[in-house]
């Protein structure tokens, strides 16, 4: 198996969010010596909406070329048709919130006057905050979040996205004069906001039209409070966004928490008395470090029938040198470092509530080659299509990284013929190499 030779995607995370800052500085600057404002409550600071976008796009030339540079920026197209809940949740959630917050001010004896915006007021604005959310999100989303989801969940990535977020708006809302209040209130609003526009943007299948979507809708809807955002209430938007993000954990992506991919499998239901194949819906998700046991479970009865024949196949001095100890502990142990390798993207795949199987992915950029590092299914699921759908998920996450090839590496041995045939069975072709030892 080769070792990871790129960049590894925390470290292009970190450069992303030092430059998207760098980039920032002489927009802050300016806002400390030019005293106007670009609409109420938005310094001159606050053009530095381009820097995302900026970034995304210098790095993506810089690690990828213009290719990779071109597809950074053909996400910014991607509004494609979706179920129309999730373009209404998209649409609707925030203005849902500011008309809550609305009743809230009511109730508490504070009204604020009517809204006053005309509907060309209300168009331009709307154009105004979609340009202004597309260069944000195609920083915040179409880069960072999409590579943070490769290896952590949805609450994981939007508090790292939300975080660096919040304290990217500090100087500009300061600039603005807002008090400490103000400011704490917007930030527990604005990262129950950023869970989510992460679990919308999953839910969709990593639409970027969505994320775009929900944030200029946040921006006008504070906008139009009613005059200009002249009565806006951080402390109500944020307790309303805290309870609406706190919903949808509990009913729209609880049981997916990060998968990139929901498929039906016919899995037999072992708990009907007949055994009839019932449609099963199976989750493929990012690998979290709760599930270790699990993995190693599987790992352990997947492998139980493979190395007896492996052993009989190899020398004897080989087999000794790589398995002192037993195949056992070696095997669980390399599983385990995998686990926690930051150059290998674990994926697992769930239903009803266990663990069916997993996956390791490894990325090659120097070959534009994608390695199926490590999969095993657990023996109850096995020839149900788990392994299949595991290798399909692994092809798309791939192509999305824009790889040319795909690359598995197995046994020549009797244990390994099962593993042989699937791989070619799926179309992969056999590379003749030959791997020699020889006892010293």
């Amino acid at each position: 198996m080769l070792l990871l030779t790129s960049v590894v995607s925390v470290s292009r995370l970190t450069r992303f969010f030092l430059l998207v800052w760098l980039l920032s500085l002489p927009f802050w600057l300016l806002g400390n010596t030019v005293d106007s404002r670009l609409l109420p409550g938005l310094p001159v600071s606050a053009a530095m909406v381009v820097c995302p976008a900026l970034a995304g796009a210098v790095l993506s030339l810089y690690d990828g070329g213009a290719t990779e540079a071109k597809s950074f920026f053909r996400q910014v197209r991607d509004f494609r048709p979706l179920r129309i809940e999730i373009w209404a949740l998209a649409s609707l959630m925030m203005p849902t919130a500011a008309l809550l917050s609305w009743v809230f001010l009511v109730m508490a004896g504070d009204p604020p006057p009517d809204f006053a915006a005309s509907g060309s007021q209300v168009l331009l604005l709307m154009i105004v905050f979609l340009a202004a959310a597309t260069l944000e999100e195609l920083g915040w989303t179409g880069y960072a979040m999409r590579k943070l989801l490769s290896t952590r969940s949805i609450f994981t990535t939007s508090v790292i996205v939300g975080a660096v977020g919040i304290a990217w708006h500090m100087v500009p809302l300061m600039q603005a004069d807002r008090d400490f209040g103000w400011l704490a209130w917007w930030a527990l609003g604005t990262l129950a906001g950023r869970y989510l526009i992460v679990g919308l943007f999953v839910w969709s299948g990593e639409c970027l039209g969505v994320a775009i979507f929900f944030h200029s809708m946040s921006n006008l809807s504070w906008m139009l409070f009613p005059v200009l955002g002249s009565h806006y209430d951080p402390k109500s938007m944020g307790m309303i966004l805290l309870s609406f993000a706190a919903i949808a954990y509990g009913t729209l992506w609880r049981n997916q928490r990060c998968n990139r991919t929901r498929k039906p499998l016919a899995l037999a239901d072992k708990s009907s008395f007949l055994g009839d194949q019932r449609e099963r819906e199976m989750t493929i998700r990012p690998y979290e470090q709760t599930d270790l046991d699990e993995v190693l479970a599987i790992t352990e009865c997947a492998w139980e029938p493979v190395f007896p024949l492996m052993r009989e196949d190899i020398q004897d001095y080989v087999y000794n040198a790589f398995y002192p100890n037993g195949w056992r502990a070696r095997q669980l142990a390399d599983v385990k470092a995998t686990c926690s390798d930051e150059n290998t993207a674990m994926w697992v795949a769930e239903h009803d509530g266990a663990l069916a199987g997993y996956v390791g992915l490894r990325v090659h950029p120097e070959d534009s080659m994608g390695e199926i590092y490590i999969i095993a299914v657990a023996p109850d699921c096995q020839r149900q299509g788990v392994g299949t759908a595991l290798m399909d998920f692994a092809f798309g996450w791939m192509r999305d990284k824009n790889l040319k090839m795909a690359f598995v590496e197995t046994g020549g041995d009797r244990g390994h013929a099962p593993a042989r045939a699937s791989y070619e069975k799926l179309g992969f072709d056999r590379y003749p190499v030959a791997r020699y030892f020889k006892q010293l």
